[in-house]
């Protein structure tokens, strides 16, 4: 310890240093998080149902300022149930939703006009797990990333 340094100069040390951890988690604190959509790289035989000029049908994800990943868009031609595309770090799950015991979650879609859900692991592989592979609509597909 440098004992060259009286008490109060310690204490306005380490008050000025409390002083800039503080401002510094303020800011993050107010840091925009989200991220428009991108479109993955789809895996196996899966693909994108239509290239519709709008892309609002193309396979995509997003996140909003709240840390919420949303998934969009149709895709065909899978195998059911296998991997379509997996999700970067900062999109994929945290520590809440609808998980189970294996740290997973499924999430109900439409798949040919009848019921599908999809897997999305914590390493972020987003599964077709249940449905039909003529075509998946992924809207509605939502949770929490881990950021």
């Amino acid at each position: 310890m440098d004992r060259s340094r009286s008490k109060p100069d310690v204490f306005r040390d380490i008050a000025r240093q409390f002083s800039d951890l503080r401002n510094q988690l303020a800011a993050l604190s107010n840091r925009d998080f989200s991220v428009g959509w991108i479109q993955p790289t789809l895996l196996g035989t899966w693909v994108n149902f239509s290239t519709g000029s709008d892309g609002n049908h193309l396979a995509a994800y997003s996140r909003d300022s709240d840390g919420i990943v949303r998934l969009r868009g149709v895709i065909k031609s899978g195998a059911v149930p296998s991997t379509a595309f997996s999700l970067p770090q900062g999109f994929r799950p945290g520590n809440s939703g609808a998980t189970n015991n294996q740290g997973i979650m499924r999430l109900p879609v439409v798949s040919a006009g009848a019921f599908g859900y999809v897997t999305v692991e914590w390493d972020g592989d987003v599964i077709i797990s249940a449905g039909s592979a003529t075509w998946v609509d992924l809207a509605g597909v939502q949770f929490r990333a881990e950021l």
